[in-house]
């Protein structure tokens, strides 16, 4: 303590004229800053100079002190609880003179005064001080002018706030800078953590991009989640400064926000250049980047890729990360960083929108939409469970999936392959490439497809490839196979073949099964579907695939525990005419088992 007094005690006991007097957080944070550089960002420093403002009385500087310890001191620091407890002190203790502001003038005198100003005055006088804050919580008028704005922040939740339960509180507002006041006023008003923020549909220019990334910088790790929801954002102000501005939020996400310029016909790029950013992104779990129509410009592609690979770079803590199929960004760059510098990445995903489709198994976008970020509880190595690669615009080569399906291979769950538009040819070799690795944990695949191949490319059999595959897959329960190339234009003409092989390796090798869809050009017989059907009877539950109405009798018999049969006709071959009997045993088959068929 000696120490810190002797080293400031010079800077605390300047003498400045009124006109010279600077900014008391501001000075106290670079005090701050200068202190932390050679002890590595420890609460120990922050503890310390923060006491020795409490002993000079100096309660506004030991806050500031606190305060900024929260935002850059690791959650895993032994002595941020004591930071914290310190910080919820000061944030109770009102000094000398907002104490007697009650008494200096009558309630209906205060509302007077303040009823002079809008709405933006009102905003900042509430983050004078803990008095006003108070008499503006509790003022209906301030409600009145605030609804007016911003229709959606309500006055309970921040009662709530008060009350240290951290709420969401939803920012829709034309006016950037009533947007800007409010989140300061939010954060004066929490003790501890504020919650979540979405901002909706909002226009914003660069300058607006820059005032509203410094509040939220300023916010720091109070703030839980940030969401920017149908928002008009410039595409060079989502990494930096916005992106940046977070990297003490642990939970981000951009969900079908409009963004300026547009890129069109994007290509890998062909040198990697990547920008050093001056903050890790150590809170980060959650990365979420959903953009949707813009304006050309050639050269925010490779600008873009670039500012994004950075983020990655500094993302040591990321858990999921979902990227919009139709984004300005070369994806397969992007996967490649996110694998090589996010050790505890679980979920990759590049899909329409950045959402996670609806699987069997259960994955669904609900289990990514609360992060936990303490990040005591999240392990070291990676183990990357959902691999979803999607999308009509997806942009990214073979060579990337390889070496995505190798990182991920020993502890993958679930894998989702749509081939269409910018995503290119199917490639059976990557089937091939996954067989030789092995999945033991993969418990979910699903393979579709909008475009064929030529039939004297230098590839293996489509079907040899998925043989191979399933042969290794122990732990599946769920198979999807979409040929929607072979059903929506020529029915004889397909890639993803299912034929007699692959559906005997499946009913070999796939002994958990239980849900099995199959469309596009059928390569089986009657007789394999019956086998399989023996074979997979006890946990089948869904079916769905072309096969002929003379067996389905047989079919249904040998399913004992099948819920919901789908018959599908995508094949124009000949039709057997199921017998009226036949179709009423069926019907009352599987309505005994609480069950349904569905013809077609």
């Amino acid at each position: 303590m000696a120490l810190v007094a002797q080293r400031y005690g010079a800077i605390l006991s300047l003498s400045l004229p009124p006109a010279a007097i600077l900014n008391v957080a501001d000075v106290t944070r670079q005090i701050a800053e200068d202190m932390i550089h050679p002890s590595n960002a420890s609460a120990q420093s922050y503890l310390e100079l923060g006491a020795f403002f409490k002993q000079q009385a100096n309660f506004q500087d030991a806050l500031s002190v606190y305060k900024h310890g929260l935002r850059v001191v690791a959650s895993n620091d032994d002595r941020r609880a004591e930071l914290e407890i310190q910080t919820y002190a000061m944030l109770n203790l009102p000094n000398r003179h907002t104490l007697r502001f009650r008494y200096l003038l009558p309630y209906d005198i205060w509302s007077h005064i303040f009823r002079n100003l809008d709405i933006k005055d009102l905003l900042q006088a509430a983050c004078v001080n803990v008095s006003w804050r108070d008499f503006m919580i509790q003022w209906p008028m301030f409600w009145k002018l605030l609804s007016d704005h911003l229709p959606e922040i309500k006055q309970s939740a921040v009662y709530s706030l008060r009350r240290n339960k951290p709420q969401e509180f939803i920012l829709n507002g034309p006016d950037i800078t009533v947007v800007c006041n409010t989140v300061r006023f939010l954060t004066c008003s929490c003790c501890r953590i504020l919650g979540k923020l979405s901002f909706k549909y909002m226009v914003l220019t660069d300058a607006d991009t820059v005032m509203l990334s410094n509040v939220l910088q300023s916010a720091g790790s109070m703030v839980q989640q940030v969401e920017f929801l149908d928002c008009e954002i410039p595409i060079r102000k989502i990494v930096k400064p916005i992106l940046e501005s977070c990297s003490s939020i642990p939970h981000v996400s951009f969900s079908r926000s409009v963004v300026t310029p547009k890129v069109y016909n994007i290509q890998k790029p062909r040198w990697y250049h990547f920008v050093i950013l001056c903050k890790p992104f150590t809170s980060l779990t959650y990365l979420k980047l959903c953009v949707e129509k813009s304006t050309f410009d050639r050269d925010s592609p490779y600008m873009e890729t670039d500012r994004l690979s950075a983020v990655l770079r500094q993302c040591p803590n990321l858990v999921h990360l979902l990227l919009d199929s139709g984004g300005s960004v070369y994806h397969g760059q992007c996967i490649n960083q996110a694998i090589r510098y996010c050790p505890r990445l679980k979920t990759l995903a590049v899909s329409d929108k950045a959402e996670i489709p609806t699987t069997v198994t259960g994955t669904n976008d609900d289990k990514f939409t609360a992060v936990d970020s303490d990040q005591h509880g999240l392990s070291t190595t990676q183990k990357i469970q959902s691999l979803i690669l999607c999308g009509g615009r997806l942009k990214i080569e073979n060579d990337d999936i390889a070496f995505a399906l190798k990182a991920a291979h020993n502890t993958l769950e679930l894998l989702y392959l749509h081939y269409g538009g910018g995503f290119g040819e199917i490639n059976s070799i990557l089937f091939y490439h996954l067989a030789r690795l092995g999945t033991p944990c993969l418990r979910e695949i699903r393979l579709s497809t909008e475009s064929g191949a030529d039939a004297c490319d230098n590839q293996p059999p489509m079907t040899a490839a998925l043989d191979a595959l399933f042969c290794h897959c122990p732990a599946l329960e769920a198979i999807t196979i979409e040929d929607t190339f072979s059903t929506g234009f020529n029915p004889y003409y397909g890639r993803l073949d299912v034929d007699d092989q692959v559906l005997k390796s499946i009913a070999k090798h796939c002994s958990r099964l239980r849900y099995l869809k199959v469309t596009g050009r059928r390569c089986h017989t009657n007789r394999s579907i019956l086998d399989f059907a023996k074979a997979s009877g006890n946990k089948l539950t869904y079916l769905e695939i072309d096969t002929d109405r003379s067996i389905i009798l047989p079919l249904v018999k040998a399913l004992v525990v099948l819920e919901t049969l789908y018959i599908r006709r995508d094949s124009l071959v000949h039709r057997d005419i199921i017998l009226d009997h036949d179709k009423k045993t069926v019907e009352d088959i599987l309505r005994w088992r609480g069950a349904a068929v569905i013809w077609t």
